[in-house]
C-alpha cells in the first residue's frame, strides 16, 4: 500500500478508536468534557448579554442558581409570554394567508410566505418549554444537571 493510504487508514482507526485516559470507561460520560467547554465558553463570550440566572462551574461539572434583578426577571418572563403571542400571531396569519388565496398568481414570495410564517411560529413553541423552566422556574435545571456525575459514577461502577 501507498504511504498516502496508510496515513488515511491510521487516521481512520485513530477516530473509530480514540485513545482513552486511563480510569476512564469509554462512552461511560453522560454529558462530554467537550459540552462543559462549550457552557464554559457561552458564559465567558455572552455574560454581559446573557439573562440566564445560572453560573456554571466546568470543572466540578456543577451548575448554580443566581438572582437575577427585578428587571431582568421580569424581561425574562416577558420574553417567555411574548413568544407564545408571537407563535398565535403568526398561525392568525398563517390561516387569512391559506384561506385568502389566489389561484392565478404564482409568484415565488406568494408560495414562500406561508411556508416562512409557519417556521417562524413553530420556533418559539418548540423553545416554550425550556423558556418557561428558565424563567418562571430556574432551580429546576440545577437540579436535574447537578445529579449528572453522580449516575456516571453509578454507570462507570456497573460496567
Amino acid at each position: 500500500m501507498s504511504s498516502e493510504v496508510k496515513q488515511r487508514v491510521a487516521f481512520l482507526t485513530r477516530i473509530r478508536n480514540p485513545k482513552v485516559a486511563p480510569g476512564k470507561e469509554q462512552g461511560a460520560e453522560l454529558v462530554s468534557q467537550g459540552m462543559w467547554i462549550l457552557l464554559n465558553l457561552y458564559r465567558n463570550v455572552f455574560a454581559k448579554f446573557s439573562m440566564m440566572p445560572f453560573s456554571f462551574d466546568s470543572s466540578e461539572r456543577m451548575i448554580h442558581v443566581h438572582r437575577l434583578t427585578s428587571m431582568n426577571r421580569f424581561i425574562s418572563k416577558c420574553w417567555s409570554v411574548l413568544g407564545l403571542l408571537h407563535s398565535l400571531i403568526c398561525f392568525y396569519l398563517l390561516a387569512n394567508m391559506i384561506s385568502a388565496r389566489k389561484i392565478e398568481n404564482d409568484d415565488v414570495l406568494d408560495i414562500l410566505r406561508p411556508v416562512a410564517c409557519m417556521y417562524l411560529g413553530l420556533i418559539p413553541l418548540a423553545l416554550m418549554g425550556m423558556s418557561y423552566t428558565i424563567s418562571f422556574c430556574p432551580e429546576v435545571a440545577p437540579l436535574i444537571v447537578n445529579c449528572i456525575p453522580k449516575l456516571e459514577k453509578k454507570i462507570i461502577g456497573k460496567l
